[in-house]
């Protein structure tokens, strides 16, 4: 367990935090002062990665290396979570907490491959998934928000009827796109951020998406 934590002013990850890969967790809690950042020679290595903040300005960037290698994340934040990941990244449950929640931030997050194994709640937020040479799937939890956006190689798999968001957009170069929500949505527009390029509309070479359960259409 390696936890990482400053009191005041903004935490900075400008070298290696080491955990294992095996078991090891690290831990960054911003408590209520400011939010964490990441500079491009830092990096995360561990099997598991908690997100914590209470402050208003209790975001989380960790975007700019391309060094972090983290199997599992969860996060209960009071402000945006950006990460990016080298290796195939599961949202789970770390610690007692799970899943990844904000309160109506955006939530992106990058890595080889995704899985949602537990919710994504950003109420008025936007997510922001980008798979770089995978898939996403989910296999447990739904993702709440004002909006998704994913971006893939392989298929798109978001078919649990909790999801919950009023805009959708995917694409994915080289698979399926499947999606289920609880009450409807739009097909739109989810802008770039971070590690996120834009992405407009449904781009795939198979498509399935569903209102709800009983609703579907296939290609």
């Amino acid at each position: 367990l390696h936890t990482a934590y400053r009191r005041q002013r903004q935490m900075c990850i400008r070298d290696s935090i080491f955990a294992g890969t095996t078991s090891g967790i690290v831990t960054l809690n911003t408590h209520n002062q400011q939010g964490a950042v990441q500079d491009a020679t830092g990096a995360i290595n561990s099997d598991a990665l908690l997100l914590l903040s209470g402050g208003a300005s209790g975001s989380f960037e960790l975007h700019n290396s391309d060094l972090n290698t983290v199997r599992e994340i969860a996060a209960s934040t009071n402000g945006g979570i950006s990460f990016r990941n080298s290796a195939a990244l599961e949202v789970g449950s770390v610690n007692g907490t799970t899943g990844v929640t904000t309160i109506g931030d955006d939530v992106t997050l990058c890595a080889s491959s995704i899985t949602i194994a537990a919710g994504i709640a950003v109420t008025t937020g936007t997510i922001r998934l980008h798979a770089t040479t995978g898939g996403v799937s989910q296999t447990g939890g739904g993702m709440t928000g004002s909006a998704l956006g994913i971006t893939a190689v392989a298929d798109v798999t978001a078919t649990s009827t909790t999801n919950n968001v009023d805009t959708f957009s995917a694409s994915s170069s080289d698979g399926a796109v499947s999606f289920a929500d609880s009450d409807g949505f739009s097909v739109g527009t989810v802008s770039d951020s971070d590690c996120f390029s834009e992405v407009i509309g449904v781009t795939t070479t198979c498509l399935l998406y569903t209102s709800d359960a009983a609703n579907d259409m296939q290609c």
